[in-house]
């Protein structure tokens, strides 16, 4: 998979006929591919329209629900992203003498994302897609922040392999070490090997 990493255009939320059809030809990796909710919602009804994996679509769509949600002035949300957040804050906030890491902290915000809905091997291989498709999306987010990809205070940028370093501790953070203090990888697992895997696709096996 691939995601463009972007300068100061604007995002696209609209995709002309053109496009549509130039994408359908490789669906449904083009869905995984897009970033805009409403372009990937696009994708998947016109996926639906010409019947291309209808069994499929309907746990996508189901995923696509749980992930996207519209919010006041129209704007929409990633709550997957903000449950990678809520996971990041995790780890920083178990960090005190008297923390309590349960493993319920985790499980809640894994449920929040459906993967105690996912239940067939069909419905978590989507799942796992699905978290992939974040993982990539988190990494280029990162590779086109200027504060994350600066020296101090915004100022001057890092050299290449200082930004792999900072992507791949919040990468190693959110897979590995609070899966693994909060005593929960097993539930972790499909979480962890597709946010893994999405490194390795983009950095092969730098660390």
């Amino acid at each position: 998979m691939e995601f463009q990493i972007r300068g100061t255009e604007k995002k696209k939320e609209e995709i002309t006929p053109e496009e549509l059809e130039k994408r359908m030809l490789t669906w449904p990796d083009c869905y995984y591919k897009e970033r805009s909710a409403a372009v990937r919602m696009a994708l998947l009804d016109e996926a639906d329209k010409r019947g291309l994996t209808p069994e499929q679509n309907q746990v996508r769509r189901r995923l696509f629900a749980l992930r996207y949600k519209k919010e006041t002035g129209g704007e929409t949300a990633d709550l997957y992203m903000r449950q990678w957040m809520n996971m990041r804050f995790l780890e920083q906030s178990s960090s005190g003498l008297f923390s309590r890491k349960k493993p319920a902290k985790v499980t809640k915000l894994l449920d929040a994302m459906g993967f105690q809905e996912m239940k067939t091997e069909e419905e978590k291989r989507l799942l796992y897609q699905e978290i992939y498709h974040l993982a990539m999306l988190y990494i280029a987010l990162c590779q086109e922040d200027k504060q994350f990809g600066s020296v101090i205070f915004g100022f001057g940028t890092v050299k290449e392999s200082t930004l792999i370093d900072r992507i791949r501790n919040e990468i190693r953070i959110v897979a590995v070490d609070v899966p693994k203090e909060f005593g929960c990888e097993k539930e972790c697992r499909i979480w962890s090997d597709a946010i893994l895997a999405a490194y390795e696709d983009i950095f092969g096996h730098e660390g």
